[in-house]
């Protein structure tokens, strides 16, 4: 079993192209930041 995860599981993580990096941290930073939009208005409604 533990032999066959290690087959499927990659050891490093992919390589990620610089443009997709950037891509992805911005849109992380949108997610966050449209959560902390979210939850400060529904704290703002009581």
């Amino acid at each position: 079993m533990v032999n066959t995860m290690v087959n499927i599981m990659p050891s490093k993580p992919p390589v990620i192209f610089l443009q997709e990096q950037r891509l992805l941290r911005a849109l992380g930073e949108r997610i966050r930041l449209a959560r902390l939009t979210l939850r400060f208005h529904w704290v703002a409604q009581f």
